[in-house]
């Protein structure tokens, strides 16, 4: 589920682009109470790099966007 928020809101900078920070304000909500505001976004960091491994995101530098696999298991 979080993955595909990422892939949505990912989608939805087009050609922005987004950063950590703006994943973390849409999500951080949706994440354990239990994890501090620095666990989460270590855990939304390593969620972003396994993404990226997966082909679903791109980086440069800090900022991300979604890469064409994450468009396309986007729409299945």
């Amino acid at each position: 589920m979080v993955e595909q928020t990422i892939l949505q809101l990912a989608r939805a900078a087009g050609n922005d682009e987004f950063k950590l920070a703006d994943v973390y304000e849409a999500l951080h909500k949706n994440l354990p109470d239990s994890m501090n505001a620095t666990s989460k976004r270590r855990y939304l960091s390593r969620l972003l790099s396994k993404m990226k491994d997966s082909g679903l995101l791109l980086v440069e530098g800090r900022t991300w966007r979604i890469a064409e696999t994450g468009s396309t298991n986007l729409r299945l």
